[in-house]
This record gives C-alpha cells, sequence and structure tokens, in this order.
C-alpha cells in the first residue's frame, strides 16, 4: 500500500526526532510516552485505510500491556486487542492487513481478536493475561464496549483474589531474582528482567493495580506507600533505564535488553560521559546505571514492607505465615523484616551493627527504613563506630554462615564503603576485559559466597578444617581486588590499602601477615597451575619457594577456587580445578618429603588409581592396569576420577576396534559446555588436525589438555561449547563434528559449518609473547596472550609445524574475548629448543597473526 510506504517513512524520520530530544532530556519515560503516541497515530491512520478496504463495525481496538500504560521502548511488543462482537469474514482480512502492516512498519506486534466473554476466560486461565489487559488503553472504535471490558476485567481482578493474583506475581519476580543472582552488578547487565531492572518496576505496578486498584506511581503517595521523595527517585531511575534500554535498541536493531560492553561504549559516547584522568566516561556511566539499579531495589523493598505480612512470608520467605515476634530487647521483626524498636539516635549508634548480625543469624530481611537509615547517617556511623562493633563487622565477614545477603546490604546502604574507602574506591567499578561477568565489588562479595558453597563438599570442608588463620582467608578474599585500576599492580596496591584498613579493623597480627600475603600472592597459584606443567619438579619448586608452608598452599588453593568462581558462571569448570588440584597436591608433598624425582608426587597418583580402580569392573580393571605404563604421571592428576574412568572406557573401545580415530563426548552436569575426547596415533601435525576439524565445524575451544602415551598414542581432551555458547549435546551436531575430524586427521576434505550467529565485535586486546627456557629441563614454553578470533589456535598450531616444532603439551585457556595459550614445545629431535635464531623466529611469526 502506497499508504503504508508513506507512514514507514514518516514513523522513522518522527523516531529519529525522538532520539535526537532523548540525548538532550535522558528522560526515557517521556521518550517511550511520546514513541506511544507516535506509533497511535500510525495504527489510527492504518486501521481507517484498511476499513475502506475491510469494512469493519461494532469493534474496539484497544493497546495492552506496556503498549497500554505508555511505555513502548522502540523494539518493545506493540499488543493489541481487537474486541468485537460478532464474527464475520472481513476480521481475519482486517487482523491480517493490520498485522502486516505493522511488521512492515519494523514494529514487533501481537494483535488478540476476541470477544469480552472471551478475554476474560483467557483471563481467568493465565496471570500474565490478566496482567497484560489490566493496563489498556481505547485507541479507535467503540468506546462504550471498550468501557464494558475494563469494568469486566476490574470485577473479575476482584472475583480471582486480589491478594493471590498479587502472589502469583511476586512469586515470578522471586523465580527471577533467583536466577539472576549477581545480574545487578553484572558487566553486561539485563536492564529489564536483572535484579533492580524495568520488570522491578513493573511489578510494582501490577501488585498496585491489584491491591490498590492505582495505575500510577503518583497515586501510591497518598496511600502511604511511598513519599514523594521516593516516587521522584523511582522516576528518575525508572527514566534512566529507559533511556539505556532506547539506544539498546535502537543499536542492537531488536528487542534484546542485555547491555553489552560494545553498547555502553557507544551510549556512554551518545550520552557526553567524557573521559577524565582518573575515570572514563563510560566508566561513570556504569556507575551512574549501578546506582540507579540500586535505588530501584531499594524502593522495591520498601514497596515489600507495605504489602500483608502473611503476603511476603509465603512468597519472599518461602515458608508458611508466621506471626510478627519479638527478637531480643532492641529488635523487632514485622511483616518478616527486621529492624531497631528505637531508632533515637544514640539507640541506634550503638546497635546498628547488630541489625546486620542478627539478620545473618537469623536468616531475616532487614526493613528497607532501617537500611534507608543507615545510608542517610553512614558519616556518623562512620564517627561513632568503635572497636567492639568493627570486631562484629569481622564476625559477619567469617561467619559460618552465607554473608552474601548481608554484605549486599552493607554494600548498597554504601556503609562498607564509608567505612572502608579503599573498598568504596571499586564500588560499580567494571572490568572491560569480556572476563570478568561483575563489576569489581560485587565479584568480592561474591568469593564469599562460594566459599560458603565450597565447604559443603567434604573435599573442600577438610582442607578448609587444617587452615589455622580462617580469618585471614575470609578477610583477604573480600578486599584482594580493592587495588584494581590503582597506580602499580592491583596485587601490591591491594596490599598497601589493606595494611591502611588494618588500623581500623581488629585482626590478630598472625591473621594480618597472612592477608597481606595472599592479596600480594592471590595470582600465583592460577598463574602456575594455568601456565605451566603443575607436575614438572622445576615448576613446583618455584611455586613452594614462594608458597612455603601448607597453610599457605591451603589457603591459596581455596582462594584461587573462590576468586575464579566468583568471575562468572562455569569460569571454574573441572579443567581448571583439576590443574589448581595439581598444583595443590604436588606442592604440599614436595614439602613434606622434598623433589624426590622417583618418589614425587607417587602417593597422590597411587591414590587415584586406587580409587579409579576400585570403581570399574574386573574387564576395565584388568584393562587399566594393562595400560598403566604407557600413560604418562601427568594424566592421572589431569582429570578427576570419574573422567579418568569414562577416558579408559573410550580407550579400550579406540584399542579394540583398531580405529584410526576415536571420538567421544562428556556432558556431566553442565548445560554450558561439553569435554571432547580425542584419542588417534600420534605423529608430526596431529594437534594441528584435530583443531582444524574442530574450528571447521564452528567449535569454540575453552580449554585442553594433550596427553602423549609412551606408545605413540595420544589422548586430546578439549572443552568446547558451540556458536550459541551451549554445550553440544544434540546428536546431529556431535555427528557432524565427528566426521570433520575423522576427514581432518585423515586428510580428506572437510564440511565447513556456517557461523548462524553474528559476531559481536571485539575488544581490542594487546598482544603479547612470553617464551620461557628456564623453567623445565626438558622443553621450551611460549606463553601466548592475545584477543580471541576465529581459526586463531589452527594458525598458531601451522607455524609451530611449518618450523617443524612438535607440540608436547597444550593449555588452551579463553577467557571471554582473551586467550592465554601454553604450549611447550621441542625441536626435531624432541629436545628442548636451544636454537636462539628459532627461538626468536618462531615468536615474530607469531606476533604477525596474532
Amino acid at each position: 500500500m502506497k499508504k503504508a510506504l508513506e507512514l514507514k517513512k514518516k514513523y522513522l524520520n518522527e523516531r529519529e526526532k525522538l532520539f535526537d530530544a532523548l540525548i538532550k532530556s535522558n528522560d526515557g519515560v517521556n521518550f517511550n510516552k511520546n514513541h506511544t503516541q507516535l506509533v497511535d497515530r500510525i495504527v489510527k491512520a492504518l486501521v481507517k485505510e484498511i476499513l475502506n478496504h475491510s469494512p469493519v463495525s461494532n469493534f474496539s481496538l484497544i493497546a495492552v500491556g506496556g503498549y497500554g500504560r505508555q511505555d513502548l521502548s522502540p523494539k518493545s511488543d506493540v499488543d493489541l486487542l481487537f474486541l468485537y462482537q460478532k464474527s464475520n469474514k472481513n476480521i481475519r482480512e482486517f487482523i491480517t492487513a493490520l498485522n502486516n502492516s505493522l511488521w512492515d512498519l519494523g514494529l514487533e506486534v501481537g494483535i488478540s481478536f476476541l470477544t469480552i466473554k472471551q478475554a476474560i476466560i483467557d483471563s481467568k486461565k493465565d496471570i500474565k493475561t490478566v496482567t497484560k489487559f489490566a493496563e489498556s488503553r481505547h485507541l479507535i472504535g467503540d468506546y462504550e464496549q471498550y468501557g464494558e471490558f475494563v469494568r469486566s476485567i476490574k470485577i473479575l481482578i476482584g472475583k480471582l483474589n486480589t491478594l493471590k493474583l498479587s502472589e502469583k506475581k511476586l512469586f515470578e519476580l522471586v523465580d527471577r531474582h533467583e536466577y539472576y543472582l549477581g545480574i545487578k552488578s553484572n558487566l553486561e547487565p539485563q536492564i529489564k528482567e536483572g535484579i533492580g531492572g524495568l520488570r522491578d518496576i513493573h511489578t510494582i505496578l501490577w501488585i498496585s493495580i491489584f491491591m490498590f486498584n492505582i495505575n500510577k506511581l503518583e497515586d501510591l503517595s497518598q496511600i502511604n506507600i511511598f513519599t514523594s521523595k521516593e516516587i521522584k527517585e523511582l522516576r528518575t531511575a525508572w527514566k534512566f533505564l529507559l533511556t539505556v534500554r532506547a539506544f539498546i535498541h535502537l543499536f542492537n536493531d531488536n528487542k534484546g535488553d542485555t547491555l553489552s560492553i560494545e553498547n555502553q561504549l557507544k551510549i556512554s559516547k551518545k550520552l557526553s560521559y567524557r573521559n577524565a584522568k582518573k575515570e572514563k566516561g563510560v566508566e561513570r556511566f556504569m556507575k551512574h546505571l549501578f546506582v540507579n539499579i540500586a535505588k530501584i531495589e531499594s524502593l522495591l523493598n520498601t514497596f515489600y514492607s507495605k504489602l500483608p505480612e502473611d503476603l511476603i512470608i509465603k512468597t519472599i520467605y518461602k515458608s508458611k505465615p508466621t506471626r510478627t515476634k519479638p527478637l531480643g530487647k532492641q529488635f523487632v521483626v514485622e511483616k518478616g523484616f527486621l529492624h531497631l524498636k528505637n531508632y533515637e539516635s544514640k539507640n541506634f549508634l550503638k546497635n546498628w551493627i547488630s541489625v546486620f548480625e542478627t539478620s545473618l543469624n537469623y536468616n531475616l530481611f532487614i526493613h528497607p527504613f532501617f537500611l534507608k537509615t543507615v545510608e542517610e547517617k553512614k558519616k556518623v556511623i562512620k564517627k561513632s563506630i568503635n572497636t567492639e562493633q568493627y570486631q562484629t563487622l569481622v564476625d559477619i565477614i567469617v561467619s559460618k554462615k552465607n554473608p552474601i545477603h548481608v554484605l549486599r546490604n552493607l554494600n548498597d546502604t554504601k556503609i562498607l564503603s564509608e567505612l572502608f574507602p579503599e573498598f568504596g574506591r571499586v564500588w560499580g567499578q567494571v572490568q572491560f576485559d569480556i572476563y570478568h561477568h561483575y563489576t569489581t565489588d560485587e565479584h568480592l562479595l561474591l568469593t564469599l559466597y562460594h566459599l560458603n558453597e565450597l565447604k559443603k563438599q567434604s573435599f573442600y570442608k577438610e582442607i578448609y578444617s587444617r587452615i589455622s588463620l580462617k580469618f585471614a582467608l575470609h578477610v583477604a578474599l573480600l578486599f584482594h581486588d580493592i587495588g584494581k585500576k590503582g597506580p602499580k599492580s592491583h596485587s601490591i596496591y591491594g596490599k598497601e590499602l589493606t595494611e591502611k584498613i588494618f588500623k581500623r579493623l581488629p585482626l590478630r597480627d598472625e591473621d594480618q601477615e597472612m592477608v597481606l600475603w595472599l592479596i600480594e600472592n592471590h595470582l600465583l597459584m592460577s598463574d602456575i597451575a594455568f601456565k605451566n606443567d603443575p607436575q614438572d619438579p622445576d615448576v613446583i619448586a618455584s611455586f613452594t619457594s614462594i608458597a612455603n608452608t601448607p597453610e599457605k598452599i591451603n589457603s591459596l588453593f581455596l582462594f584461587t577456587l573462590c576468586d575464579i568462581a566468583a568471575v562468572g558462571p562455569n569460569i571454574l569448570n573441572e579443567w581448571r580445578i583439576s590443574l589448581l588440584r595439581s598444583l595443590l597436591y604436588n606442592s604440599r608433598d614436595f614439602l613434606q618429603r622434598g623433589l624426590d624425582t622417583i618418589s614425587y608426587s607417587s602417593a597422590v597418583q597411587d591414590s587415584i588409581k586406587t580409587n579409579v580402580l576400585r570403581n570399574v569392573d574386573k574387564s576395565m580393571n584388568s584393562f587399566i592396569q594393562k595400560n598403566m605404563s604407557e600413560l604418562p604421571s601427568l594424566f592421572w592428576e589431569a582429570f578427576s576420577s570419574r573422567m579418568i574412568i569414562d577416558i579408559f572406557k573410550f580407550y579400550k573401545k579406540y584399542s579394540d576396534n583398531k580405529k584410526s580415530i576415536e571420538v567421544n563426548f562428556l556432558n556431566y552436569e553442565n548445560n554450558e559446555y561439553s569435554a571432547i575426547v580425542v584419542i588417534c596415533n600420534n605423529r608430526s601435525g596431529i594437534l594441528k588436525d584435530i583443531v582444524q576439524g574442530l574450528s571447521f565445524s564452528q567449535i569454540n575451544i575453552l580449554g585442553s589438555r594433550v596427553i602423549s602415551l609412551n606408545n605413540n598414542d595420544v589422548i586430546d581432551v578439549f572443552w568446547v561449547c558451540n556458536s550459541a555458547q551451549k554445550a553440544l549435546k544434540e546428536k546431529n551436531e556431535q555427528n557432524r563434528l565427528v566426521q570433520n575430524l575423522i576427514a581432518s586427521v585423515e586428510g580428506l576434505e572437510i564440511e565447513v559449518v556456517s557461523d548462524l550467529l553474528n559476531i559481536k565485535s571485539k575488544l581490542e586486546v594487546l598482544p603479547k609473547i612470553t617464551v620461557d627456557n628456564k623453567m623445565s629441563k626438558n622443553v621450551t614454553t611460549y606463553q601466548i596472550l592475545s584477543g580471541d578470533r576465529k581459526g586463531l589456535l589452527m594458525d598458531i598450531l601451522n607455524i609451530f609445524h611449518k618450523n617443524h616444532v612438535s607440540v608436547q603439551s597444550a593449555k588452551i585457556s579463553t577467557y571471554g574475548e582473551k586467550i592465554f595459550d601454553t604450549f611447550q614445545i621441542t625441536d626435531i629431535k624432541n629436545k628442548k629448543i636451544k636454537d636462539a635464531n628459532l627461538i626468536k623466529s618462531l615468536e615474530k611469526q607469531l606476533i604477525k597473526i596474532l
């Protein structure tokens, strides 16, 4: 239709003007309102045009959901309800024409066509439907029919029980918050669904409709849900998040609501956040975002506190309703929230920290009024805090219970930053390296969460029990990254800042000494384990020259696990754990008996072998014992006992069938990555060919272990995900990969799989190559740091192959869009490379491809 083309041009021109105004105002609420009105005009014009061709009578076209409340972001769903009284043949033609015209404009449209009776029936069945219909506006058609619809929905809400409807919306919220644990401080936050996101504001609105028959935020002040100041704060946060969301939709040209790093850079520039000496514009933009997210979360808690007690206990606490009960003389639990009985200044300053401690001990939410008071009086608290209160704070940090929620309360109220400005300097600090999923402050809090989770497992619990200076481990985890983006190495600067903290924090001298050692050396164990061979005697000697006591080794082991786990989901995988565990065993063994290469780590390996043999049948037991001598010692500590058993099953199948290559998949509990076990005969360039098969299949390699056997077989294990960042579980996908691996190893033609996903632009990573020819007597080590790209690993291995260099061991580590790969190589005679010209030539060739 000519009219439709004119409307599309008009829509795009008008939308561009709205974005120009948004850049000046930063008012996303007003943008959405104006965008809604623009779409209203388009819809009405289209309806009038379509009615000329497909006349329909006795109908009402209604905007519902976000469109109904005039909250339409650029790619939000345009939800329409077409109400009619009697069906006729023109209705479907009308709906189809309207739907197609709106899609042609680039709008995400959804149209329901129902009678009022059908709308009520659908609403009874589904909470989301009644929620959507509760927010409606008349657009065009029979207004009396619309009025009848509104009355019918209100009557239905009353009949369905407002408490039950509110309960369902709160359960939705609780489930969403649990799924997005930690997301409010995520490096790439979810603006809509995350904690403190837009959906939390929507939930406040929906429950207000059900419970109080109120459709506007401003009206909540009239019934003392929020003060006028709080409504203004919520409006301000809403404006900012909607501004960000509008630009996300513009730049992505879709309705996704995750704020990617790429868009953070673009949006901060659009909104004129300029770089300063100490802070980049994008960093200030993200801090501003996190301030608003924290404010929404805080006001959501205030909203909770005004709802019926039984509703809050049942949903937020997920337990049966309980009566309000006193908790000591100075505390009270009201509607499930802990707060002080007396807020008089002297009493408040005396007991404020005890509220946080009691919240932790009794697993109670803290009353929003108390948290707000703490934030308002944080400077007064700092002036009046005494040693006993600092000790209570230490008790919270080192608690046997998981302190994450209480620590988040302390962080969100800014009291943690006020008492420890050294910690406050990293509040909301983003780390633009893709590897870290969270802001620095959230990462530090999550380390203590993961320590508590680790202690639930017997192996880690036993190691924790061996540590004498437990307080030191907890405190070091909380402060180890406070030196980030400082004037020197963050480990050294963090140590210096923590020394200042110790002037306030009551900790024994021996605990302080261990805290400072852990902070200074907190990267030591991961660096050694991931960049070297944790079974090499020289490597162990180097590590234990610094971690020179069992106390330090045990503490650093748990510290490293917690630090990696708190980086983001699925970063602490079985491969990384196995390397750290190997270094733990070998370094403790070395301290006990010295570096005797004959008996070196034999006790640990014997224990693993015994466990493996105990858990297999007689036939497999015999096979394993027969082939033990072919396996290098590093095999036994490279994998878990469960994985070793599975690998032996694959190796037996390979030996029995006498195939040229055996490929198998291991998918344990994780859905984000798989392990691929490739077994074949060793030869020059075999690793290159295997990687080529993976690369041509659009497989992302997250990590690998290469095990060369004494009988010239090789067992290569790759931890991988597909282009959708998921484990390889589909049979078709697995079969295609196996075919490509076989073809690549046998020199046949490979089916190249096209990448269906768009690859987002990369952050620039300055490449660096480190050559170590001293750590080992047998191999030369190349460590390569670079930005990742398709085919990079294959290009690296090609260079080694062309220069007649053999890869004896490879560790492939992917950290988001950054790789850190370690290759232990030998010359054509399988000796350590001593030719300085070859070493230099390899380095030059590698740097060219990075």
